[in-house]
Order: C-alpha cells, then structure tokens, then sequence
C-alpha cells in the first residue's frame, strides 16, 4: 500500500505538483466536469460532504487543521497538506476557508426514478434559470421547505459547480437533482406520475397565491430570470398562479419567488 492510499498527510511543496492539479484555477474548472468530479470549498460544505453519499477523491488542507481531516475522511481518501499561501496561489483566487475536497460525481436519476419514488409530493421544476446562484438558492429553499427533488431544462448551470454548490450551501448533496434531455416530453412523463404541473407567472389571469390550494402531488414550474416560463411551459400547466405584489415593483427575483410559492405550498 502506498502512502497516497493510506490516508496519510501528504505534503506538497510546489502549485505545480501534478498530483494536486484537480484544484487548480477553480475559476475556470469546467473541466471536472467531463472528469466526473466536481469541488466543495470550506469547511462547512466539506463536512457536508464526508457526511454525505458522495464519495470523496482528495483533499487539500491547510497545514494547521491537517491532523482535524485525517481522522475524519473514508480510508484510502488522498490528503494533501499545504500552506495557505501555495493553496491560494494553486486555486487562483484568496482563500481563507482552509480546506477543499475533490469528490466523484454520481450519475443523475433517472426522471422516471424520481417520479415514481413513493411519498415525493412536491418537484421543483427549472425551466431557464440560468444563474447560478440563482439554482443553488433554489435548491437550498427546496430542502428547507421540503420539495423532495429538482428538475432542470436544457441549459441548466451546472448543479454541482462552485457557484451553485456554494449558494445551495451543500443542499445539492442532499436533494436528487434530475436533468430533462426533452423538456416536454419530461413534463409528460411527471404528469403521468400523477403529478399537477403549476406554472407560476406574472399577470392578472393567473390564482393569486394565497387563494390556490395545493394539489396532493405538485410539479411547480420556474421561468427565466429575464422572461419566465415559456408560453408553451405555460400552456402545458394544470394551474396558473402568481404572486400578488406592489404596481410599482414589475416582478421577483425567481430565487425569491420559489421561497415564496414553497412556502404557501408546503405540504403538510
């Protein structure tokens, strides 16, 4: 057994060191990706991580909270030790949250699993959000409010980037997260799951909010930033509801408008 499968405090002296390259220029990491990796940043998410399903490959620890890591990580997990100096220098960008975990991928559920899993009232459906915090917002309020999964559109960021996991505060760990490849034939498959589609949208013709009643089973439809949900997203739905808000102000936030909608929406 070598020193790298046994958990031991490895030390690196150079940004240059191959070994440690997965951490290296996190502003531009889009390559994990295609690597089936991705990166949590922090100790917060972090932890989160080594609690959750998600199987860790290595971590970078700062010298002075090495020893915290290495009784902490599954056996075999890679640690590697530098200073804070040589690891901001390796990220690129000033770092102060001490630790960095590089973890494999799982492979998204399938949407037929996701809908057919017994118990699950409530989806999330991203239809055009593109922010990524935004999604990460998005994600953390469907923990909190109880939603039991996230279904994202074409052209989703991705959920697991270090925007996105950063805003979710480590919730996309926790909640399944699925990607429609054909967004209406997606939006077919969770109405046969006896799911009701409700487009939330801005405009009189829609229920006011606090008139609507939930449906025992819910697939709430989230647009755009910049436009909202499609017209041919709209059209699909089951329910039209909006949110009542002051004539001077033109619409919400779609982060906020989640909290909102999942909040009136909780199921009991």
């Amino acid at each position: 057994m070598t020193n790298e499968d046994s958990s031991q405090l490895i030390p690196i002296a150079s940004a240059d060191d191959p070994r440690v390259g997965h951490f290296a220029d996190l502003k531009g990491a889009a390559r994990l990706r295609d690597q089936g990796l991705f990166i949590a940043e922090g100790s917060r998410l972090v932890d989160q991580l080594l609690s959750s399903s998600f199987e860790p490959h290595s971590l970078l620890v700062e010298e002075r909270i090495a020893r915290d890591y290495q009784g902490m990580v599954p056996p075999g997990t890679i640690l590697y030790v530098a200073t804070k100096d040589l690891i901001e220098s390796l990220v690129g960008f000033r770092f102060h949250r001490g630790v960095l975990a590089c973890a494999h991928r799982q492979a998204s559920p399938p949407l037929s699993a996701v809908v057919a899993e017994p118990g699950r009232q409530t989806l999330v459906v991203c239809l055009g959000v593109q922010d990524p915090v935004n999604l990460g917002t998005i994600i953390r309020t469907s923990l909190a409010l109880g939603a039991d999964a996230i279904l994202l559109g074409e052209g989703a960021p991705d959920p697991f980037s270090r925007r996105v996991l950063r805003a979710s505060m480590g919730a996309v760990l926790k909640l399944p997260v699925a990607t429609m490849e054909r967004v209406e034939a997606g939006l077919e498959e969770v109405r046969r799951g006896d799911f009701e589609l409700v487009a939330t949208v801005v405009g009189p013709e829609a229920v006011p909010l606090d008139r609507f009643a939930r449906p025992a089973r819910m697939a709430l439809l989230l647009g755009s930033e910049g436009t909202g949900l499609g017209e041919e997203w709209i059209a699909m739905a089951d329910h039209r509801v909006t949110i009542p808000i002051a004539e001077r102000c033109e619409s919400l936030n779609v982060a906020i408008a989640a909290g909102i909608f999942l909040h009136h929406c909780r199921a009991k």
